[in-house]
């Protein structure tokens, strides 16, 4: 009678000479380097092979990215109190569960950076995140009707970057506590939200606020003259916003603005150029889809440092791009002139003086060099 097969694989193993484990030749900490410089799919793999790797490899996270992932969030949160390096977590696009921010809030003091886009989120999972996550520097709330920012008043005094982003329940009292708690604060994105002028007056005591994203709001009710304060500003953005004519005249008196984007707001020629002239530092110039003409381009000529310019969907036209030419916007390395009056013949006479430029136009990127 023949033998089992499997009890005949059993005898060979058992008499095959095993070489010594791999986790008594390396040292731990190289075996926690490899895990950490894993492919996700190796990674994952690694996990399976031990109870001591799976150990390590929970321990070289230091990211927890989840977002967009139609995976089941929950079991996936479990592993945080086995990350013990855990500083960055990441959950977009999902449905959390109320059990879910507990897990989060188990980070403590390690988690730096949380960023959460989800439509189940309100202001008591937030505030429970908030109350154990002493060291938060950065948090990220997307696309969320039910926070009003009412916890915000309990966010570290260490927090530099936030972001609330499309929630339209975000009340301006939230923003007037939050400004006097995050004092750190070094760059606030409230795009999209239903805030007032009148609700961001609160933002002058941010004396380093370097960053401002409005864009996409309705400020024309009263004036903005905030914007004025903010002399530490590097970079503002207006896209969409709609502003009362006045204004505008406030952005000149950010003389430290590097980035500027006014895209799709009623700038017209004689606001701009009013306010572009003091705006020396410009680096990153944004006008598509504005009011303006040739009128602006002898204002954009005077701006030395500007390496980026869009013009899309202007009216601007040969004369005007012609004020860009010679010595004008000697570190100009690209320009977006799609939608405009300019035709093809005036880009490729403009770039044959601008070596090394690069101009979009018509979809088509055109470069001579």
């Amino acid at each position: 009678m023949a033998e089992n097969p499997s009890r005949v694989k059993r005898r060979k193993l058992a008499t095959t000479e095993i070489g010594p484990c791999i986790n008594d030749v390396l040292p731990t900490e190289l075996i926690q380097d490899i895990i950490a410089n894993l492919t996700h799919g190796h990674y994952l793999a690694a996990l399976n092979v031990c109870r001591k790797w799976r150990k390590l490899g929970y321990q070289s996270i230091q990211t927890l990215d989840l977002g967009f992932s139609r995976l089941i969030v929950e079991p996936k949160l479990e592993v945080i109190p086995f990350c013990k390096n855990l500083s960055r977590i990441c959950v977009e696009g999902l449905k959390l569960q109320p059990e879910a921010f507990p897990r989060i809030s188990l980070c403590g003091i390690r988690l730096k950076e949380l960023r959460m886009k989800s439509k189940t989120i309100g202001d008591a999972e937030v505030g429970l995140v908030l109350a154990s996550c002493r060291n938060l520097e950065s948090l990220a709330i997307g696309n969320t009707p039910l926070f009003s920012g009412t916890s915000l008043g309990n966010a570290s005094d260490r927090l530099m970057s936030l972001g609330v982003p499309f929630c339209s329940g975000l009340s301006g009292a939230a923003l007037t506590a939050l400004c006097q708690r995050a004092t750190s604060l070094r760059s606030l994105d409230i795009s999209g939200t239903k805030l007032k002028s009148s609700d961001l007056m609160c933002l002058t005591q941010l004396h380093g606020l370097t960053s401002l994203n409005m864009a996409q709001m309705d400020l024309s009710a009263s004036s903005v003259s905030f914007l004025g304060t903010l002399s530490s500003l590097l970079s503002l953005n207006l896209e969409r916003t709609i502003l009362d004519q006045n204004d505008f005249f406030w952005i000149g008196e950010l003389r430290s603005l590097i980035h500027l984007d006014l895209t799709g707001t009623s700038l017209s020629d004689e606001e701009a150029q009013i306010i572009l002239p003091p705006l020396s530092s410009l680096v990153a110039l944004s006008l598509a889809g504005t009011e303006i003409s040739d009128g602006t381009m002898s204002c954009l000529a005077q701006l030395r440092e500007l390496r980026s310019v869009m013009l899309t969907m202007t009216s601007v036209t040969n004369t005007g791009l012609l004020h860009l030419a010679g010595p004008a916007c000697p570190h100009l390395s690209e320009i977006f002139l799609s939608d405009t009056n300019i035709d093809r013949e005036a880009i490729q006479a403009f770039l044959v003086e601008r070596q090394g430029l690069i101009a979009h136009f018509a979809y088509r990127v055109i470069s001579l060099s």
